[in-house]
């Protein structure tokens, strides 16, 4: 795809993006009541899934890590 063809169809999207998601948020916030309630909770759970794969990622890696060494610790060096 040409950018010039990318780009258009990225600024028609963002400019039907915005008004839409400003509209919905118009929108539920009028209609659900305690919406704060609700969006407190959301914005929790949302951060806990953002979170929880990079924390795994780096317990991973650590114990990947003390495994590596443990295993170079335990191996006589050979000579190449």
């Amino acid at each position: 795809m040409p950018y010039s063809r990318f780009a258009a169809f990225n600024v028609v999207g963002a400019g039907l993006w915005v008004p839409s998601m400003v509209v919905t948020g118009y929108a539920a916030g009028e209609t659900v009541p305690n919406l704060d309630i609700f969006f407190v909770a959301l914005l929790g759970l949302m951060l806990t899934a953002s979170l929880v794969p990079g924390g795994w990622h780096l317990l991973r890696e650590r114990r990947l890590a003390a495994r590596r060494r443990e295993t170079e610790a335990a191996a006589p060096e050979t000579i190449r």
